[in-house]
């Protein structure tokens, strides 16, 4: 129960956090509003904070995010350094519970090009040059753990399904993926894989564990 009530408690945080960033990025907050109901309520990402096993990490992990973007923001509108560290603060804070947070490196840099009102090369590597440290520092640190640790605990890094050619494949394919189901129920794409994996693959028998992870994995 008080797992439960801790991640119901971090959800709802989150989303008014969705609210606020959304304020801060459309000055709309009619748009804003939507957009904090709409993550609320959206069953797209709903094992981050409704699975056990993910909840603590996940959940956590974007709040902190939210924060880091929230203050990045605002580090644009009045240019107080201090906004931009306190940003960075909870990027750091973010990584003591999962990656997720990566994606504002690159992120950081093209919204300054984007929201920036004073442009010009010298003021981007003076705002952007603590972000590019410090992302990095965090790549470094991030691809020790994952390419240096000894004997088969890091058996999912394998020639097989990693690389460079797997790295952009997943680049483009899961912000499709993530878009498609934002708008599609995950049980009608399930189901609607299924369907198709029965019409184009009649060679896999329904009911059977390689049907099933075909229809889950490859067609969906």
């Amino acid at each position: 129960l008080f797992f439960a009530l801790f991640s119901v408690a971090v959800h709802t945080i989150n989303s008014f956090l969705v609210y606020l960033l959304s304020e801060k990025i459309t000055k709309n907050k009619v748009v804003s509003l939507i957009a904090g109901i709409f993550f609320f309520f959206n069953s797209l990402g709903h094992q981050a904070y409704s699975w056990f096993g993910t909840m603590a990490g996940s959940a956590t992990s974007v709040t902190f995010i939210l924060l880091s973007l929230i203050f990045y923001f605002k580090f644009l509108e009045k240019k107080h350094f201090k906004n931009l560290l306190i940003s960075l603060f909870f990027v750091w804070v973010s990584f003591l519970f999962k990656e997720s947070g990566y994606f504002v490196f690159i992120f950081y840099p093209i919204v300054w090009v984007l929201y920036a009102k004073n442009k010009s090369v010298t003021i981007f590597l003076r705002e952007n040059l603590p972000v590019i440290l410090y992302g990095i520092l965090v790549t470094f640190l991030f691809a020790r753990s994952i390419i240096f640790i000894p004997g088969e605990r890091a058996n999912y890094v394998a020639a097989d399904t990693s690389g460079a050619v797997v790295l952009v494949r997943h680049l483009l394919t899961y912000p499709l993926e993530g878009i498609g189901q934002s708008f599609f129920p995950s049980q009608f794409i399930f189901q609607l894989a299924r369907t198709l994996t029965q019409i184009f693959v009649p060679s896999l028998t329904s009911e059977t564990s390689e049907f099933d992870i075909f229809y889950t994995t490859k067609m969906t």
